[in-house]
């Protein structure tokens, strides 16, 4: 076959103007690529300029929250502290030191009334006219419930004389509220615990919550009402 000059140069110039079209399509595609690489690099540092923004402002926050911490803790320890303090000025204020005497004194006489045999040991700290109330809760949840005066008051002590072989151990004296009115008339509550032993056998364990009121006698503090709750635990 022959093909003539001109059919051959006006091939080869349709070869080049499609390669032309085709150099020119993809930089066209290229171009796009590259702007849209350029705008995604733009979001890209915008984000990344955002977060460097929020990342500075969370660190300043989080140090005026630590700020804001530290300083709740100065307040807690103080708070603390002077609570502390309040309740230790409260318990000393419901402590009176003769009362606390009175109670500690007529306690440990009863732990030695089976072994002194002496009523009078204990009536030395009531006016001449008192009144007892008096509430056993034994171990089996049984009750007893009775009243004295001055008339026979002294006969539940003499029951409790008579048992010579009985020791009492009080512990752990608790007083818990006091009030005291024209350093005349005085009411106080206290609780403790006592042991009881037959010999060197123990055979009770008891809680006691009492109150006691009175008044100024002749310069000396003198239970009028004496009440107690005993609950038994053996």
């Amino acid at each position: 076959m022959i093909v003539s000059c001109d059919t051959a140069d006006k091939q080869d110039t349709e070869t080049k103007a499609v390669i032309v079209r085709e150099i020119i399509v993809k930089d066209s595609t290229l171009q796009d690529s590259v702007l849209l690489l350029n705008k995604r690099y733009s979001q890209l540092n915008s984000k990344l300029s955002s977060n460097l923004i929020n990342q500075s402002k969370l660190e300043k926050d989080n140090k005026k929250l630590e700020l804001i911490v530290d300083s709740l803790s100065t307040q807690i320890v103080d708070l603390n502290s002077s609570l502390k303090e309040n309740k230790k000025q409260k318990k000393s204020e419901l402590i009176d030191p003769e009362i606390e005497k009175l109670i500690i004194d007529i306690t440990k006489a009863w732990d030695n009334l089976p072994n002194n045999g002496d009523t009078k040991s204990i009536i030395k700290y009531f006016s001449p006219r008192y009144r007892c109330n008096r509430i056993s809760i034994d171990h089996d949840n049984t009750a007893q419930i009775s009243w004295h005066d001055e008339n026979d008051f002294g006969d539940y002590m003499k029951a409790i004389i008579k048992k010579k072989k009985w020791t009492y151990n009080s512990y752990d004296i608790v007083v818990l509220d006091t009030e005291v009115k024209g350093n005349t008339y005085f009411n106080s509550s206290y609780k403790y615990s006592l042991n009881t032993y037959d010999g060197d056998k123990l055979i009770d364990k008891s809680n006691f919550q009492v109150t006691i009121t009175g008044k100024r006698i002749k310069g000396k503090l003198k239970i009028v009402s004496y009440s107690w709750v005993r609950f038994s635990y053996m």
